[in-house]
């Protein structure tokens, strides 16, 4: 009888022990989800965007096209481009003209300076000028009312661009080609989407300009030099109306509104 009550109390101290071994378990379980989530949480997350799956566009060649008798009547003529992938979430301003400083060195987005001033308008200056140095933000900063701070956000942006004055942005030498050029190749920047190649130039890029991008791109984050592709018709306008057209995004644009209206 005392061996089976020893036996008992013994078993009931294992089972004890055993019980107060998994609590412990999931208090140490409880406490490190605790650490994940509130000390660690922002690093998690940040991990977790690194390797989270996202969908990019890449330019490839369009099928060829023949006719009856195997004839070509549409081909792919391939053209050097020169492209801009933003990271996800974006580049900031300052990053961008960064790399819009660095590449403007290596690519003319026109031949001669009056070609860059066709590119870049007074609006594109001012831009250029507040988002390019702090102080200048500040500056505009102070110019505005109360009434003003209270606009929403894309109605307070223009009008912190109508207070740019054209001493503001003419404090700016843009007299110098390659002021000019910077200008234009972050106009092209600021139209990109996040993770989505989007072209700089594709339009008589020379092989020079070609190389030295090629060569520098560890110097220009985002920045690539690809092949891009153009439509070909070697029988011209013949048989267009078959086999169907395209135009660029701003020709397309304007069919869209020629057809609303």
């Amino acid at each position: 009888m005392a061996k089976k009550k020893k036996k008992r109390a013994q078993t009931a101290m294992r089972l004890n022990i055993m019980f107060l071994f998994v609590f412990l378990l999931f208090s140490l379980l409880i406490l490190q989800l605790g650490v994940v989530q509130i000390l660690n949480g922002e690093e998690a997350r940040e991990r977790l965007n690194e390797t989270e799956n996202a969908k990019t566009s890449i330019a490839v060649p369009r099928g060829l096209m023949y006719d009856a008798d195997g004839e070509l009547v549409v081909d792919n003529e391939p053209v050097r481009s020169i492209t801009y992938t933003p990271p996800k979430n974006g580049d900031s301003h300052l990053a961008k003209i960064s790399i819009a400083e660095k590449l403007a060195t290596m690519v003319m987005m026109a031949e001669d300076e009056e070609g860059l001033n066709e590119i870049v308008n007074e609006r594109d200056k001012k831009e250029f000028w507040y988002v390019s140095n702090e102080k200048n933000r500040e500056q505009i900063e102070e110019r505005l009312t109360e009434e003003d701070n209270e606009l929403e956000a894309g109605d307070l942006y223009q009008r912190q661009l109508d207070l740019i004055t054209p001493e503001d942005y003419n404090s700016l030498d843009w007299s110098d080609p390659y002021q000019l050029n910077v200008v234009a190749i972050k106009k092209e920047l600021d139209q990109a989407i996040e993770l989505s190649p989007h072209v700089i130039k594709n339009e008589e890029v020379t092989e020079e300009e070609y190389a030295q991008v090629s060569e520098h791109l560890n110097l220009l984050p985002g920045i690539d030099a690809k092949i891009d592709w153009n439509r070909v018709y070697p029988f011209d306008d013949t048989f267009r109306t078959f086999i169907g057209n395209i135009t660029d995004a701003d020709q397309g644009f304007r069919e869209i509104i020629k057809t609303i209206i």
